[in-house]
């Protein structure tokens, strides 16, 4: 394949160069996984029985979780280590990270496997989640969270030797377009499935992403001597990472997994539905996160203040105004929309639907807070932040629930995870001085700063 990310090794402009040429091949593999994935769930919802489909996305849900266990965090460190080492001249050093890394995540993945297949998973399936159905697939859902854990492994790893498309075409898009054409295929010819197969099927499809992958590695370490990276080095650059990440998937599951302790396997499919669905107004705002690091960095270090506000809030501006036009369509048209992607049961989490739409509003409206805060050695400020809007996300989607039911869960979870933005924004103001939400009152002039700063480095 042909890696149309990969940044140019000319002098002068390469990084420019690769954010308007190379990473469009990016964006464009962003989208039409993130555009699969939906249509995965949608093809579920009618291949499944209700319990069967909140048990999927319930294990889901877990799986994400764990795949920040599997990594232990060392993707980014990764990335950064083997990009560094190339930048010096040193290939054996960014194959050393590969090897030092190999035992820590083969350690981490047969703790994981150990863990949950044996027991762990168990008692969520039954014990806190109440499903049956959940239980009986425990041991594939570990082999599906060991091979999503490698992949997004590898995604780093491919990232730092400069192979940013083949880093989220194999690793996340071909896993997600094949599980949508296997699901395809099987409701046309079949109609129905059922859980543990589905799962089965997950596990196939990441693990051919994998492999891919795999083979693109392979091309760049293979010949080359290794040089020896202290694995405590790696893992004092990853832990940090990895608790922040854990807690902020705590604080995005926080409310799924809520409605899967207190509330029946309908409901779970239903609120699980309208989430995977309030992804489509994530997808500008993602997109945009995939292309403003490096000019953070850049123009950052410079104390290009002025510009890099411009940047940020033209930015912002540019992705805010598709996504609440989204978020506006989701909300007029949430039962609508609910019946057409997953079938007329699930019209009745219209109002669901509505309530999260106002979360994403929050979450736009902001821009590329955490990033700034990452990319400008405020991790933890924003560590902080996130052990805090975790602990009253937890609390209040659990009162909600035990008051108002499941439209009490959707409305602790918007109230929490929209404060964890409006502190997150307000934290960036107070430590370095800019502003990154959208600027609906200079529109033309904030889109226009971010067009000259992308092509001044470019040029």
């Amino acid at each position: 394949m042909a890696d149309g990310a990969r940044t140019p090794t000319a002098p002068g402009g390469s990084i420019g160069q690769f954010l308007l040429a190379g990473g469009v091949t990016v964006l464009v593999a962003h989208v039409l996984g993130m555009g699969a994935a939906i249509g995965n769930s949608m093809l579920l919802a009618r291949l499944l029985q209700p319990k069967q489909l909140a048990a999927y996305f319930l294990t889901l849900s877990v799986v994400e979780a764990g795949v920040y266990l599997v990594t232990l965090g060392l993707p980014i460190p990764l990335t950064r280590f083997i990009a560094q080492a190339r930048s010096r001249g040193r290939p054996d050093q960014a194959r050393g990270a590969l090897v030092s890394a190999l035992p820590l995540w083969l350690g981490a993945s047969v703790a994981v496997v150990l863990l949950y297949a044996g027991g762990i998973g168990t008692w969520l399936s039954e014990r806190a989640f109440g499903s049956e159905i959940m239980a009986s697939g425990v041991l594939v859902a570990s082999l599906w969270l060991v091979s999503q854990g490698s992949g997004e492994l590898l995604g780093g790893i491919l990232r730092g030797f400069r192979r940013v498309g083949s880093a989220e075409w194999l690793v996340r898009t071909l896993s997600r377009v094949a599980m949508l054409t296997a699901l395809l295929v099987w409701y046309a010819t079949i109609g129905h499935a059922e859980f543990v197969p589905v799962l089965w099927l997950a596990v196939g499809t990441s693990l051919l992403g994998l492999l891919a992958a795999l083979a693109v590695l392979r091309r760049e370490v293979i010949g080359v001597p290794s040089a020896p990276v202290s694995r405590a080095l790696l893992l004092g650059s990853a832990l940090p990472l990895l608790l922040t990440g854990l807690v902020n998937l705590v604080t995005m599951r926080a409310d799924l997994w809520t409605v899967g302790v207190l509330f029946e396997p309908d409901q779970v499919a239903i609120y699980g539905a309208a989430k995977r669905l309030i992804v489509l107004v994530s997808v500008p705002l993602a997109i945009l996160n995939l292309v403003v690091p490096p000019i953070i960095a850049e123009l950052y270090a410079k104390r290009d203040l002025d510009r890099l506000q411009a940047a940020l809030r033209g930015a912002a501006t540019l992705v805010g105004i598709p996504a609440i036009a989204t978020v506006a369509f989701l909300a007029l048209a949430s039962e609508q929309v609910l019946g057409l992607a997953f079938g007329a049961s699930f019209r009745v989490g219209g109002p669901i639907l509505a309530l999260l739409s106002l979360e994403r509003v929050a979450f736009v409206w902001v821009g590329s807070t955490g990033l700034v805060l990452m990319m400008t050695g405020y991790e933890r400020v924003l560590l902080f932040i996130t052990l805090a809007s975790a602990v009253f996300t937890v609390a209040a989607v659990v009162v909600g629930g035990h008051l108002y039911g499941v439209a009490g869960v959707a409305a602790g979870y918007v109230a929490g995870s929209s404060g964890q933005q409006l502190a997150t924004w307000v934290a960036v103001r107070r430590t370095t001085g800019l502003r990154t939400d959208v600027d609906l009152a200079n529109l033309g002039s904030a889109l226009d700063a971010l067009r000259r700063v992308l092509r001044a480095r470019s040029g």
